[in-house]
């Protein structure tokens, strides 16, 4: 940091996060704005950083808001965060995955995966519904990592549970 407190290296502006979003949009080649005829008051990438913090910090939509405006100077509502995590389709995230890696050709890939619960329900709970089990089928999440360089190049979420080995080909493409 210099005497004002401002950044004085290119080193040390490359490494801000909203830096690295913006380079991976560019990379990924998207669109500045999501919506072709909607209103154009936040650029894609701004919303995609502001769900990136929430997700990394893990804050809720009001904090994440609240750290933006403080830290990026974007002010924006907590809802249009909402309504853009609800919104982007998982292609978006998919391709600024891809963005990451710069190699074409991946020699050695590794798939596998692993089962989050839904909820965590209270001991408590299970004995009032008579219950000994886990409540609801777990969410599966399965990635593909790029072994000789430990990059992950593919991930996804699915609700039913299937072999590891069944999902591979949605993961290659």
């Amino acid at each position: 940091m210099g005497a004002g407190g401002e950044l004085n290296s290119t080193m040390e502006k490359e490494k801000r996060l909203d830096t690295k979003i913006k380079r991976l949009f560019k990379a990924a080649g998207h669109p500045r704005y999501y919506h072709q005829m909607g209103p154009k008051k936040f650029e894609t990438w701004i919303l995609c950083l502001g769900l990136v913090i929430k997700q990394v910090y893990q804050l809720s939509y009001r904090r994440a808001m609240h750290f933006l405006e403080e830290f990026y100077h974007v002010s924006l509502h907590w809802t249009t965060l909402q309504k853009a995590a609800k919104r982007f389709p998982k292609s978006l995230w998919q391709s600024l995955l891809a963005a990451t890696t710069t190699v074409d050709v991946v020699c050695l890939a590794a798939v596998d995966g692993t089962r989050f619960s839904r909820s965590g329900p209270s001991h408590y709970f299970l004995k009032r519904i008579d219950r000994e089990g886990p409540v609801g089928r777990p969410v599966q999440a399965v990635a593909m990592i790029d072994v000789e360089r430990r990059k992950f190049l593919a991930g996804s979420f699915f609700a039913k549970p299937y072999h590891e080995a069944q999902r591979v080909p949605a993961l290659h493409k």
